[in-house]
């Protein structure tokens, strides 16, 4: 019996000191494990970002050197699609006209055919392409592809603009199978943006002036 107990004795305080170096391990591990994780947490977010940022730079670079340009060609060349539309009507109409006394050198005052004529030259103008550049844009906005605040001061006035200065030919373009949904929904969404600076800045502007007229400046 003498022989055993300190045999059992050191048995006992290695296996304690076993157990107490294996927690510690254990500890070490589970530290490393979640400062691993952390750290390809960090890896993926600044990769993320990364995407963000590039994708932002691939939509600025498209409208400065594609997209606006091609509206500057559109704003040119409508008025003067206009003025080639209605020619061709007025032809159309004389052709009809056998006898030459009756044919018109104008055409008559018709809200239809005003339009038709509107959406003629804005198609001829190439609205219909841009729009299609718009639209496949749009989803990099709607859908958190890009850094906004890189994206929208620059490019949100001039979206806007375009927008709404040819809403009726959108609304001509947009059907079941190309309903320009992203267009439609960056459009409202930036209106609102928009909109919301406006009111913060009048809002601003009354504060300072209330503070000015408490503080008898």
């Amino acid at each position: 019996m003498t022989f055993f107990l300190p045999a059992f004795s050191n048995l006992h305080e290695l296996l304690e000191t076993l157990s107490y170096i294996a927690t510690i391990i254990g500890i070490v591990a589970i530290y490393l494990t979640v400062k691993g994780l952390k750290r390809d947490q960090e890896k993926e977010l600044n990769a993320n970002k990364q995407t963000l940022v590039n994708n932002s730079v691939k939509i600025l670079k498209a409208f400065s050197e594609k997209i606006i340009p091609e509206m500057s060609d559109f704003v040119n060349k409508y008025p003067v699609e206009v003025e080639i539309s209605k020619r061709k009507a007025l032809e159309e109409v004389n052709h009809y006209i056998t006898d030459d006394l009756s044919k018109i050198d104008k055409l008559p005052k018709d809200e239809k055919l005003d339009w038709a004529i509107e959406m003629q030259a804005k198609t001829a103008a190439a609205a219909g392409q841009i729009f299609n550049e718009l639209e496949q844009i749009s989803v990099y906005m709607n859908y958190d592809l890009v850094e906004p605040n890189l994206v929208f001061g620059p490019i949100h006035k001039v979206f806007l603009n375009f927008v709404s200065t040819n809403s009726d030919y959108l609304e001509f373009i947009s059907s079941e199978d190309a309903p320009y949904e992203n267009v439609h929904k960056l459009y409202e969404n930036w209106t609102k943006v928009e909109r919301m600076r406006i009111l913060d800045k009048k809002q601003s502007a009354l504060n300072d002036e209330k503070r000015k007229l408490t503080n008898n400046e």
